[in-house]
């Protein structure tokens, strides 16, 4: 199977014997992915489960330490909005 851009130079290419369990996988596209993952999102913030803030940027990442490096801090990320928003 070969998949190329439309209006690019950009192609994939699969070949089932590369493949020990004998299939490829999925190809679907992006914006299906992305009209899919916004209705579940809308489904699951209608349930309260889910906060959505509005459009934001990053301002910071502050990743966990590495496991075993004896350190103490939080085991989770640190994000912090340009909104100064820390989550």
């Amino acid at each position: 199977m070969q998949v190329w851009e439309a209006t690019g130079g950009g192609h994939v290419r699969w070949q089932q014997d590369d493949s020990p369990e004998g299939y490829l996988g999925y190809i679907a596209e992006n914006r299906l992915l992305h009209a899919a993952l916004a209705e579940r999102l809308g489904d699951l913030q209608s349930e309260g489960r889910v906060d959505v803030l509005p459009p934001a940027s990053l301002s910071s990442l502050r990743l966990p330490p590495s496991e075993g490096d004896g350190s103490s801090a939080t085991p989770f990320a640190e994000v912090e909005l340009d909104s100064g928003d820390q989550i």
